[in-house]
Parts: C-alpha cells; sequence; structure tokens
C-alpha cells in the first residue's frame, strides 16, 4: 500500500563537559512521525512520538595513557498503527529497553598501538514487547517480541599506525 505523506520531525540536544581527565557527555531525542496512510473519519492520526536518552562518562589516566568509558543508551517506545486481516486500523508499539556499554582503551609503543578491549550490551538485552505487527519483522501475526540486539559481548581491538 502507497503512504502519501510521511513525515517525521524532532529535536536533539547533546551537552558536553570536559575537566581535567574526565569527560561527560549527555543527549536527549524527542522525535515523531505521521503516516498520512490511517487518515480518515474513524481515527486521529497524530503523531507518534519517541524519545532517546545517552550518556557518556570517560576518564583518561595521562600518565598511563590509558582511558575507561562508560556508555549507557535508553531507546523509548514506538507507537504507530497498522492494518489487520479485515483492513481495521490497529495500533502496535515496540518496547524500551537500555543498554550499558564498557571499554577500556590504551595508547602502546609511542602512540603507534591502539588497544581497546570492553563489553557491549552488559544487561543482555535480547528482545523488546511488541504488540501489534510491525513492519519488517517475519511472522508478525504470531510474534510478541522483537529482536533488537543478539546479546552480552566482549572484545579486544588492536589498531597499528605506522
Amino acid at each position: 500500500m502507497n503512504i502519501d505523506h510521511f513525515i517525521t520531525q524532532g529535536v536533539s540536544v547533546n551537552i558536553q563537559y570536559k575537566y581535567k581527565g574526565v569527560s561527560v557527555q549527555s543527549g536527549v531525542s524527542y522525535y515523531g512521525n505521521y503516516n498520512s496512510i490511517f487518515s480518515g473519519n474513524t481515527i486521529k492520526n497524530d503523531f507518534f512520538y519517541s524519545n532517546d536518552f545517552n550518556g557518556k562518562i570517560s576518564y583518561y589516566f595521562d600518565s598511563l595513557q590509558l582511558k575507561l568509558n562508560l556508555f549507557y543508551k535508553y531507546t523509548g517506545t514506538i507507537n504507530n498503527f497498522y492494518l489487520d486481516d479485515s483492513k481495521q486500523v490497529q495500533r502496535s508499539f515496540i518496547g524500551d529497553y537500555h543498554t550499558f556499554d564498557f571499554t577500556v582503551s590504551k595508547h602502546l609503543w609511542d602512540k603507534k598501538i591502539f588497544l581497546s578491549a570492553g563489553v557491549k550490551n552488559i544487561f543482555d538485552v535480547r528482545d523488546v514487547l511488541m504488540i501489534g505487527r510491525v513492519a519488517g519483522v517475519s511472522n508478525p501475526k504470531e510474534a510478541s517480541s522483537l529482536s533488537v540486539l543478539w546479546g552480552r559481548s566482549f572484545f579486544i581491538s588492536l589498531n597499528f599506525r605506522l
């Protein structure tokens, strides 16, 4: 089905503060979308809004050339409409979730080698609640959750600069 009008709008604000070896960053986004396919007399079709929040705290140990980072992100509930099998407009949503990451990084050998290691998705988020049908999801009639991440993971990275 074709969509006559699809409009997005929103705002994002980010701030950062640095003092000596400490850096704190934070941001919030508030955005919405409008889909004209559901406009009509039987339903009031407004913008569906969602919000995100992110934060990062870093500490740099200058004498060790070592940096610690903590990352946090909140992804808000995403609302929408869909047409059921009898072409009735129904409301759907994807639930909210939180992610948290930690990394440690260090320069070696006169900054020619950069070593980084960490943990992503410490909260081990994999699936979130889903009500109704969501575009792009296989078997939407039977689904009650949506896979958003693959779970907790660990990493090590080694970069060389000549």
